[in-house]
């Protein structure tokens, strides 16, 4: 609908909302889109919108409602959900240390982003074509500013190398070590037989 009428220079008017790719996508074009500003929401206008099947009405007067809910959309907060398993795994795990302690918990707890950071991520998202690729190009365009505003600074606090002495490691080195050499004795064997017959059939 939105690429129609900016194909054929059509005037559309509809309800839409910001950040978003589509809106930024007309920003700065002879289609961008134009905030209509409407009366403030009260009680009395919402319980007086128009309805879904109301707006396909085939009555005129049904499909434009009625005057008392012509008002402007209340406003939506987005909200932040962390997994209560996150904060169970950074602080209720008994074999972790206040000094090992992971701070993914408390970087989503304190990270925030405006309107604005998040419509140069969708610029970047139209130019690039891909959103992976988009906000791993804002992150290293503004890494001071996560590291400066986000990430606690008492991190990281202890620096531990990963141990490569389990059990487990050993038996998958010697397995890859016996099969290298059963390789390199396949090799050795094929190498000096490749004048036989058999070698050559398979061969050809």
């Amino acid at each position: 609908m939105w690429m129609a009428a900016n194909v054929t220079k059509s005037n559309i008017m509809g309800l839409w909302w910001t950040p978003e790719k589509l809106f930024q996508q007309f920003q700065g074009t002879h289609a961008e889109m134009m905030r209509v500003q409407l009366t403030s929401t009260t009680e009395e206008c919402q319980a007086n919108r128009i309805s879904r099947d109301d707006i396909c009405s085939d009555d005129y007067s049904d499909s434009i409602g009625d005057p008392r809910g012509s008002c402007s959309e209340p406003l939506v907060l987005m909200e932040k959900v962390i997994s209560a398993g996150l904060y169970d795994a950074t602080y209720l795990q008994d074999d972790t240390t206040t000094a090992t302690q992971s701070p993914s918990y408390e970087f989503l707890k304190l990270f925030r982003i405006t309107a604005y950071q998040q419509n140069v991520m969708l610029d970047n998202w139209l130019k690039m074509g891909s959103q992976r690729e988009a906000v791993c190009q804002w992150v290293v365009d503004n890494i001071e500013y996560l590291e400066e505003t986000f990430i606690p600074r008492t991190y990281p606090r202890v620096l531990k190398e990963a141990s490569d002495s389990g059990s487990l490691y050993h038996a998958a080195l010697t397995i890859a070590c016996i099969a290298a050499v059963l390789v390199l004795c396949v090799g050795l064997a094929v190498y000096y037989n490749r004048t036989r017959r058999t070698i050559k059939v398979a061969q050809a």
